[in-house]
């Protein structure tokens, strides 16, 4: 029997010493965890560690004190220590506070990654690198917020006038329903607000110009967002699996759009797009539901959209909401040699194979707002010789009618 409460005693002693007492090197300095505290003394950088999903691939290089995260209550970081690692205390998902000390001048990207229950940050108050107001982990300048933590109870967020940037996973998991941003941001980096599961709406600032890869991925709850005129492109998998997503309009200024952006918006049953041309697509951009989703666009783009790849599986409709009859490109090539031909060198627009046309030709030119900048008609002769001198050098749509109906709409490059 004595020897069974040795045994026992011994078990018990061992558990509690994989939970406390336990010291790790990491990088520069040491890590102790002791009580449900992990302190960082040294002097120097903590070690960075990888995460495998973030960076899209197979693997994951763990913290140290990764198995025992969940004893992790609070991380004190003492004076001496200058950074703090890529993903150090990711997996630590019952921290509630972290302090940091004047010598920190480098917080790396997921540091506190998947710690659900982060509500509290301490800084020294003569750190001269970063700031924490109400919480939330700005660089000195407060031009950029670093990381608003996950556990934080608020549900609407007012981003501050003057910051500039919003840094990678700083919002990842966070609880929030809405976010206001001020104009002044002009970059949101990658996954700022993926796994943000309550996130209702989000109205993105005229000031940016790119949607970073993954940066409302699984935003569940996400019902309203606002693209501006101006984003020239659409991350890969920037709206991927945002659920309850029902419409989305892409402005005129969108060029590219990445592969899965829209994949997994199972919920997702009209798109306007603006854009005159159709832009280049990623693989899979909108996943497997394009039949039964409504695109609508310009009127007079919606030959261009009709044969162009991964648009033309759409249900096509013009911005009314309104199905046209749209003569195929396919018609338009030599093979047809009843219809005319466009071709533009320089400032000079030639129509060709105007001599079997049963009736004159209307052309338009329109810019790629779909404002009309000139037009001609074309007589029932074998060649139509059309200048476009007073056309600024730059990309156009050249449209094509007869007798009212549209034959073509195709892009023309004026140089």
């Amino acid at each position: 029997m004595k020897s069974r409460f040795i045994m026992f005693a011994f078990a018990v002693a061992l558990a509690g010493m994989a939970a406390f007492g336990q010291e790790w090197a990491t990088g520069d300095v040491t890590a102790t965890l002791d009580g449900g505290t992990l302190t960082i003394s040294g002097s120097g950088s903590m070690g960075d560690y990888y995460n495998g999903e973030y960076y899209n691939q197979p693997f994951n290089d763990y913290p140290p004190w990764y198995d025992v995260g969940e004893s992790i209550t609070s991380v004190v970081i003492e004076e001496g220590v200058t950074r703090i690692g890529l993903f150090a205390f990711w997996g630590s998902t019952n921290l509630t506070s972290v302090t940091i000390p004047q010598s920190v001048i480098d917080i790396e990207i997921g540091s506190f990654f998947a710690c659900s229950k982060l509500k509290t940050i301490n800084i020294h108050p003569e750190n001269t690198e970063y700031i924490v107001i109400d919480d939330i982990l700005y660089t000195e300048d407060l031009e950029t917020l670093v990381l608003y933590p996950a556990g934080k109870s608020e549900r609407s967020v007012i981003i501050p006038d003057g910051v500039r940037n919003i840094t990678e996973l700083a919002f990842i998991i966070s609880r929030i329903e809405s976010v206001t941003m001020p104009n002044s941001v002009r970059r949101i980096g990658r996954y700022a607000f993926a796994s943000c599961f309550d996130l209702k709406s989000i109205d993105i600032p005229s000031s940016v110009t790119s949607i970073a890869e993954s940066v409302f991925f699984a935003c569940y709850n996400l019902t309203s967002v606002t693209i501006p005129d101006g984003v020239t492109s659409i991350g890969a998998r920037a709206f991927r699996s945002c659920r309850s997503l029902t419409t989305i309009t892409i402005p005129s200024s969108v060029k590219s759009i990445g592969s899965e952006a829209f994949a997994g918006c199972e919920k997702l049953t009209s798109v306007t797009n603006l854009n005159p041309l159709p832009q280049g697509l990623g693989k899979d951009a909108f996943g497997i539901n394009v039949p039964a989703c409504s695109l609508l666009v310009p009127a007079e783009a919606i030959g261009a959209y009709s044969t162009a790849d991964g648009w033309k599986d759409f249900k096509i409709l013009n911005l009314n909401g309104e199905a046209a009859s749209v003569l195929p490109r396919a018609y338009m090539t030599s093979a047809n040699s009843s219809l005319p031909h466009i071709s533009v060198r320089g400032r000079t627009l030639t129509v060709s194979n105007l001599q079997s046309s049963s009736a004159p030709i209307q052309l338009r030119v329109l810019d790629l707002r779909g404002k009309t900048v000139s037009s001609f008609s074309a007589a029932k002769s074998d060649v139509g010789v059309f200048s476009l001198s007073k056309i600024p050098a730059g990309k156009y749509l050249v449209e094509l009618r007869r007798s009212g109906a549209r034959l073509e709409t195709m892009s023309v490059m004026v140089r």
